[in-house]
């Protein structure tokens, strides 16, 4: 759920219902190459925005970060950079599963917009760097 559906312009949400295996994610996933250099300039310069939005109790139950690092910090960048690990991300998502039990007893509509509601300030972050990007 982004503006531009799968593109790598702007961060959103993913649910996948099945029974078994339901899935909710936030953030972006294959960025567009001026959205993930925008991410890491700003996080190379000052990531304690970030690192708030990460630290909020609403979005613990959908950490770790994921991210799907490189192998190496991406050039430009000094490979001791003190946030390198931020630095060598593909992706920048949150999640979590969902037990068949867990969307029976909420209902599948409090249970997303709930996670929706708790991960918005994650993706309005990434969104307002992918703005600026452009």
């Amino acid at each position: 759920l982004s503006p531009f559906g799968t593109s790598g312009a702007y961060a959103g949400y993913y649910v996948a219902v099945e029974p078994g295996a339901t899935h909710f994610s936030a953030g972006i996933y294959v960025p567009e190459k001026p959205v993930i250099e925008a991410l890491r300039r700003t996080l190379a310069a000052d990531a304690r925005p970030f690192l708030r939005v990460l630290d909020a109790k609403r979005l613990a139950p959908y950490l770790p970060l994921r991210t799907d690092p490189l192998q190496r910090v991406p050039r430009g960048y000094p490979k001791d950079h003190p946030r390198a690990a931020l630095l060598r991300a593909r992706h920048f998502l949150v999640g979590r599963d969902y037990t068949d039990a867990e969307i029976a007893e909420a209902g599948a509509y409090k249970t997303f917009s709930t996670a929706m509601r708790d991960c918005a300030p994650f993706v309005a972050y990434i969104d307002r760097i992918a703005a600026g990007a452009g």
